[in-house]
């Protein structure tokens, strides 16, 4: 949320800003970070706002977490006044210069099969297919798609690997549960995929698929 917020706030200036989390401990951050911020504790499938109440809405890299991300779309055009913008954007986890793709990569290759929380192909919603899917289900206009890539920059690969281990998230918790012996050959496996990566001058890049919608 706060990368985020900062960002609307430097480059729209807005005269009312909300973010929803149901993570205490997140909006307690984003309080003390950005005071212009109105932090709301909230379920994106249920929001304590009035019909029509905002000029647009954004999600960024939720929606995929989210339960029933139609829900959370069909909520969010629901707080927005009509003719009102919606935006939304993930990350397409299939993308080849992804790290979280090479992370996923060396675990199969180690295993010699996917890990069940793999998340290429794991959200429908991550895909440009179900971005526009999800927009149709909820009757948004004007729906555009497309995909946004950007560079990841790392110093080096142990700055790229030091997050894995601490369990955050699927590939987080994949690191986390393979024994020591399993850890390391990962490991390995990604320090080669690094080297010949800087080699083939192939910088580490995200691909995020974005939405811009209108709400009817």
């Amino acid at each position: 949320m706060g990368s985020l917020s900062r960002v609307v706030i430097e480059r729209s200036r807005p005269d009312l800003l909300v973010g929803i989390d149901p993570s205490a401990a997140f909006l307690d951050l984003a309080r003390r970070e950005l005071p212009q911020l109105v932090p709301v504790q909230a379920d994106a499938r249920q929001m304590p706002f009035a019909d029509a109440t905002f000029d647009a809405t954004v999600s960024g890299l939720a929606l995929n977490h989210v339960p029933d991300p139609t829900a959370a779309v069909s909520e969010a055009a629901r707080v927005v006044r009509t003719g009102g913008t919606l935006l939304a954007y993930v990350w397409d986890y299939d993308h080849p210069g992804f790290f979280l793709t090479w992370l996923w990569e060396g675990l199969e290759s180690i295993r010699g099969q996917r890990d069940e929380h793999d998340e290429r192909g794991l959200w429908p919603v991550c895909t440009e297919a179900g971005l526009t899917e999800l927009a149709t289900r909820s009757a948004l206009s004007n729906v555009r798609v497309a995909p946004l890539v950007i560079d990841t920059p790392f110093r080096d690969v142990e700055e790229l690997w030091q997050g894995f281990p601490l369990g955050v998230g699927p590939s987080g918790r994949a690191v986390s549960d393979l024994d020591p012996s399993a850890r390391e050959q990962l490991r390995s496996w990604f320090d080669e995929r690094w080297n010949a990566s800087v080699e083939g001058s192939e910088r580490p890049t995200a691909r995020a698929l974005t939405l811009v919608a209108t709400v009817p």
